[in-house]
């Protein structure tokens, strides 16, 4: 990876996710995650006049750089 942002996050989010045994996402690499459908799908992104992701409390300064993808159980419940 020569982008030093994309490594320090890949370092970062794969750490985080062998601490939880959670699976990591990213927007970048070779099979990148639907970052902008994840956002806008949220109902707290769109897409700005001029095409960028504009989130609801942090504007344009808003950088997805990865995401976990978390198993949860559920104990108790019965269909």
């Amino acid at each position: 990876m020569p982008d030093p942002v994309d490594r320090w996050s890949h370092r970062i989010i794969e750490r985080v996710a062998q601490v939880t045994g959670s699976k990591p996402h990213f927007p970048f690499g070779a099979q990148p995650a639907p970052f902008l459908k994840w956002a806008l799908a949220s109902d707290r992104a769109w897409q700005s006049p001029v095409v960028m992701a504009v989130q609801a409390e942090a504007g344009l300064l808003v950088s997805y750089r990865g995401a976990l993808e978390l198993r949860l159980f559920h104990s108790g419940f019965t269909s």
